[in-house]
């Protein structure tokens, strides 16, 4: 097997490449890109999650600006 120009390895079986970030041994796609782990895909959608409620409450606080209970428009679905 010959590296790459980066020192990573390919993988027929994964489709992947092994290479070293951040002194992990990690998987890189056919586009160089980092293949997140589990764990890093849990933070991301607990980030995305947190954003998500975050731009809730800003609307709600918006709504309430101009007059409207968004606890009433809930009520009305």
């Amino acid at each position: 097997m010959e590296a790459n120009a980066q020192g990573w390895l390919w993988s027929q079986q994964l489709e992947l490449f092994l290479g070293i970030y951040e002194s992990k041994l990690r998987f890189f796609n056919v586009d160089n890109q980092l293949v997140a782990t589990p764990k890093e895909r849990a933070q991301a959608a607990e980030r995305e999650a947190e954003i998500a409620q975050q731009q809730v409450e800003e609307l709600k606080a918006r709504l309430k600006g101009l007059g409207v209970e968004p606890e009433e428009l809930e009520s009305e679905k």
